[in-house]
């Protein structure tokens, strides 16, 4: 078993470039690059490839990473040891893909494959949520606007991935308010371990006991959960509201189970455009929180095919290339 990564975000942010940077589709000679195209929905089925990721500092011995001992898959620039795993460019996202819009029934299906989430924003803020073009990047830089909506970008696809669960648990309501253990079987369905859902259900108990701030009972968790988040059946007729009391606490369950279930980091893509520097604080700021890691997917590939024809060496992850054997070629990069 390895991690199986998926790259999310809405058309062209640049996932299949990114792609191709990472699983070295885009520059190896004799590798198949995934498409990559200046229009929406460029990708249409996944493409999926292998890649590598560095262990984390300290998952062996400093000795070994200072002499950096050779490994099956190499070594990052840090001398951190190299493993695989498996890289998934899925389909573009676009708002209200949880009720099908654009490809989000294949977007959203795609996740389940994914133990982990890259999110790749359009740091220029040079396109729309559709992924059209607004704006010429020099125009943003000069008028000092950068485009819009590249903070909302972040927000918004967390919350179509939220409301996809949510809609679907909901829907299934009175099966599982009727057989709480059936509960657990909602989320399990999501590409989820039994023992991942019932520690997301433990804590979402534990945090409408302390909500409703009351004393907790001796009943299961599913059980607990299936008679605050259940509702009624002239509830479910409605439909969701933030009003109902049993809405609020699913809404709760669901944001739990999606932050577990989905660990996400944000690639915070085409730094290299000028308007992308009016952008990196303003995220930083209102997602303190968030993984933020700024990228040049563009860069990278190009770095990448420059090294492969000699033009320059470049070690993996080093963010820059060392020696240029063609005078000029890795400047003009």
């Amino acid at each position: 078993w390895h991690y199986r990564i998926g790259l999310v975000g809405k058309p062209s942010a640049g996932k299949s470039t990114l792609f191709n940077a990472l699983t070295r589709a885009g520059w190896q000679p004799g590798a198949v690059a995934a498409k990559t195209g200046a229009q929406p929905f460029t990708t249409i089925e996944p493409n999926v490839g292998l890649a590598v990721w560095a262990a984390p500092a300290g998952a062996e011995p400093a000795q070994l990473v200072l002499e950096r001992t050779a490994t099956a898959h190499g070594r990052a620039a840090d001398g951190r040891r190299l493993l695989p795993c498996t890289l998934i460019d899925i389909a573009g996202l676009v708002p209200g893909a949880y009720l099908g819009r654009g490809k989000g029934n294949l977007f959203l299906q795609e996740l389940c494959r994914a133990d982990v989430l890259i999110h790749v924003v359009d740091g220029s803020g040079t396109t729309d949520k559709g992924g059209n073009l607004q704006e010429a990047p020099e125009a943003l830089l000069a008028s000092g606007s950068g485009g819009t909506g590249v903070i909302d970008e972040i927000g918004w696809v967390r919350a179509e991935i939220h409301f996809w669960v949510f809609t679907n648990v909901r829907h299934k309501r009175p099966t599982w308010r009727r057989r709480p253990h059936r509960l657990l079987d909602m989320f399990v369905g999501y590409g989820s371990s039994p023992a991942l859902v019932a520690g997301v259900l433990r804590r979402a108990r534990q945090a409408a006991v302390a909500a409703a701030g009351g004393e907790d009972c001796g009943v299961r968790d599913d059980e607990y959960l299936a008679r605050a988040c259940g509702g009624s059946a002239a509830a479910d007729i409605r439909g969701a509201s933030l009003d109902d009391p049993a809405d609020v606490e699913l809404h709760r369950l669901v944001a739990m189970y999606v932050a577990t279930r989905w660990p996400v980091a944000v690639a915070l893509n085409k730094m290299d455009v000028p308007s992308a520097a009016l952008h990196e604080a303003a995220v930083r700021k209102r997602y303190p929180r968030r993984v933020v890691v700024p990228v040049s997917a563009r860069a990278e590939l190009e770095l990448l095919r420059a090294h492969a024809q000699g033009e320059c060496e470049y070690a993996l992850g080093g963010g820059a290339p060392t020696t240029a054997s063609t005078p000029g070629a890795a400047a003009d990069i």
